[in-house]
């Protein structure tokens, strides 16, 4: 399972929201959206309650430092505990992010009977995360429906053995953030949440972990799992420059 490779997904709402919609969730109540900056103006565009946020960023060696003290936590499964799976097929890090975003919010979604969705919650909730990955690997429903979502992004694909971006999940957990990274062996602590302002608190960790560390590098993107906003279902209003806005908007910043 291990030498599984598949196309990466790409940092974009609309083609996230249609991965989801394939795979049984229903995204007029939540869905994906961009967030375009990490100051406050874009983060009062995003309409709450905000469930997970999912983080784009490049991997370099100089990551290793940046990573000092934030050590995984308990492996405990079963319901009430926090969702976690391991990363076992190659590029396949945007999807086990997004699956790490609806499980983890499962109460508040909206899931087709019977659909790829419900039936993972059910099979999956008491596996361990080496379980869970090699579950999800061995799906050859999921995998289509990633290659379907991988051919749909609007930058073009590149070669996937040059990979070098990777998708962690943030959520909150018993008034706690939590980053959920498919190469680790268990969710990661980050802290109590700041005054129950889940996304402002993910956004705070994203910055103190990955971008101040960083000041020279731009190819960050975030996305939040929020509550959908009239008339954007599905992304819409999406065109191929929203990936430009948003590099540029983060670049002002780093």
């Amino acid at each position: 399972m291990a030498e599984k490779r598949w196309f990466p997904l790409e940092s974009n709402p609309e083609v996230m929201n249609s991965f989801v919609k394939k795979l049984g969730m229903d995204t007029a109540t939540f869905s994906f959206c961009d967030v375009l900056s990490t100051e406050d103006w874009a983060l009062d565009m995003i309409q709450g309650p905000v469930l997970a946020v999912l983080f784009l960023f490049p991997l370099k060696e100089s990551q290793v430092g940046f990573r000092a003290g934030t050590e995984p936590v308990s492996e405990a499964t079963g319901e009430g505990q926090i969702f976690f799976t391991k990363q076992i097929v190659d590029n396949a890090c945007g999807t086990i992010a997004i699956l790490h975003a609806l499980t983890n919010s499962k109460s508040a979604l909206t899931i087709e009977e019977g659909s790829y969705l419900e039936r993972f919650f059910v099979e999956t909730v008491n596996l361990t995360p080496i379980e869970r990955g090699d579950f999800i690997g061995a799906s050859d429903e999921i995998e289509v429906v990633h290659v379907e979502s991988a051919d749909e992004g609007v930058s073009e694909q590149i070669a996937i053995d040059d990979v070098t971006n990777h998708f962690v999940c943030f959520i909150s957990h018993n008034n706690r953030i939590y980053e959920l990274d498919g190469r680790q062996s268990a969710p990661i602590d980050l802290g109590e949440m700041a005054d129950g302002q889940f996304l402002r608190s993910a956004v705070s960790a994203i910055r103190s972990k990955y971008m101040d560390p960083d000041p020279e590098e731009a190819r960050f993107t975030m996305v939040a799992l929020s509550r959908t906003m009239d008339g954007e279902e599905e992304g819409e209003g999406e065109d191929e420059n929203a990936q430009a806005a948003i590099a540029v908007a983060f670049a002002s910043e780093v």
